[in-house]
């Protein structure tokens, strides 16, 4: 079964963030799985979406600062 989840992409400078549903990362050694509750953006985030700085691996997930629960470790 392939599990996904919803995420909030930004795929280019001044694009319209979109959800999409997209798969759910499996996490590596010494990395933890976490159910994300809330998250919000900061200044660094908008700034990649608006196109100021330039080298930003796309699409990305802007969030910050996150509220979460632990979901399951490697």
């Amino acid at each position: 079964m392939n599990e996904t989840m919803t995420a909030v992409l930004c795929s280019g400078p001044r694009e319209p963030r979109r959800a999409e549903r997209v798969p759910i990362p499996k996490p590596g050694p010494g990395q933890m799985l976490s159910h994300v509750c809330a998250c919000a953006v900061c200044r660094t985030d908008l700034h990649v979406v608006d196109g100021d700085l330039k080298r930003t691996k796309l699409p990305l997930m802007p969030a910050t600062r996150s509220s979460a629960a632990w979901s399951r470790a490697a």
